[in-house]
């Protein structure tokens, strides 16, 4: 069906939370008669979906087997049209190396995975997400993401000292989170700022997360960096020639957008300096009408959050109908609202919610919506996905 030249198909890379939510959003809007000529292929590099932020209470404790419930499983049939490839995409061929562009079945390109696969699109929506290095660079099978979990659980329970390097949002939740379990263990986070996390929010909340820190004996370095990770005679260095003992060191700062596929297919113009697709309102990719972009890739002025991709989502599905119907793209991306929920293990948090005056709430209500269960039960809901 994904490689018939006598349909269309709707191709989506990645199977994020952007990726997923653009399926979602898409299939049972194609599941009408009328669209019997359109396929939607969702091509995911791994054969579940991956909930990132319960990834670091699974990376500190065995506790609840979090591993069973992190790593979803796909459902075998969506609720609409669709269906769910398995498979890593090497390189995308447009319309000009690919094939006839007066045919507006092949208009789109050719999507080639590793085992030499072709997928034809006449619709493609890049959803490849965010690449993580060390802690959270995650292999594709559950056998090996389980045992890189078991891997950092024995470092930190063997680490009687623990220096994270990078005061967002990564480093903060697990500085929480390695507190809950292990409540007598140093843990210190270095910081380039001299407050936590980015300006976009405003300092009262991020001082007020640093209170909650120092309140579990989380010890702060900030307007400092570590730039060589590698600990000797017990301790690390930084920048500014502080040494700190500790047993372990972990790197904490934030992931790179997955977009090398899109510059090597599409251009390097494609991509602004900050390696981010650059993207009309609409979300199409500048100068690459029927080509979407969607999630963490995206240059957009927002914080990189899952809570973003819902919005994204319906703004392309949306988009991609009218295209398919031969009508205008004219839809456009109206940004969202900046939030943030930070987890200090299962009991503690806060919260900034950019809305009237600027909102911050306290533990009780991020314990409420997320510290507790992750939102482990509320994304299987959500995005129709299964478990172990």
């Amino acid at each position: 069906m994904a490689s018939s030249s006598s349909t269309k198909n709707i191709v989506i890379i990645g199977a994020g939370f952007a990726g997923l939510a653009t399926f979602n959003a898409l299939s049972p809007k194609l599941a009408p008669k009328k669209y019997d000529d359109t396929n939607l292929i969702l091509i995911t590099s791994r054969p579940f979906f991956t909930h990132l932020p319960a990834t670091l209470r699974m990376l500190v404790t065995a506790e609840g087997k979090l591993e069973e419930q992190v790593l979803m499983p796909f459902p075998e049939k969506p609720k609409g049209k669709g269906e769910i490839i398995t498979g890593t995409v090497v390189r995308i061929q447009p319309a000009s190396s690919s094939g006839d562009e007066a045919n507006p079945t092949t208009v789109g390109g050719l999507v080639v995975l590793e085992d030499g696969k072709e997928i034809p699109y006449s619709i493609l929506v890049l959803a490849t997400g965010t690449t993580w290095s060390g802690m959270l660079n995650f292999a594709n099978s559950k056998e090996e993401i389980t045992q890189h979990a078991n891997e950092w659980r024995e470092k930190f329970s063997e680490a009687k000292s623990i220096v994270l390097a990078g005061g967002g949002a990564v480093g903060v939740e697990l500085a929480g989170e390695i507190k809950d379990y292990w409540p007598d263990k140093s843990v210190t986070i270095v910081n380039g700022q001299n407050l936590l996390f980015t300006d976009v929010y405003p300092d009262k909340w991020r001082k007020a997360v640093a209170d909650q820190l120092k309140q579990i004996n989380v010890e702060l370095v900030l307007e400092d960096h570590i730039d060589n990770a590698e600990i000797h005679d017990g301790q690390v260095e930084t920048r500014k020639g502080k040494k700190i003992s500790t047993d372990l060191v972990v790197p904490t700062w934030g992931g790179k957008a997955n977009t090398q596929l899109v510059a090597d297919s599409f251009g390097a113009e494609t991509l602004t300096k900050q390696g981010l697709v650059e993207v009309e309102k609409t979300l199409q990719v500048r100068n690459h009408p029927r080509v979407f972009a969607v999630g963490d890739i995206i240059s957009w002025s927002e914080q990189k959050q899952a809570a973003k991709c819902g919005a994204h989502a319906t703004t392309v599905a949306t988009n991609i109908l009218s295209l398919v119907d031969e009508k205008v793209a004219a839809t456009e991306y109206k940004g969202s609202m900046e939030a943030i929920l930070v987890s200090l293990g299962k009991n503690r948090g806060s919260a900034f919610l950019n809305t009237l005056w600027g909102v911050v709430l306290g533990s009780w209500f991020v314990k409420a919506v997320k510290s507790k269960g992750l939102m482990i039960e509320m994304m299987r809901g959500q995005y129709g996905l299964g478990k172990w």
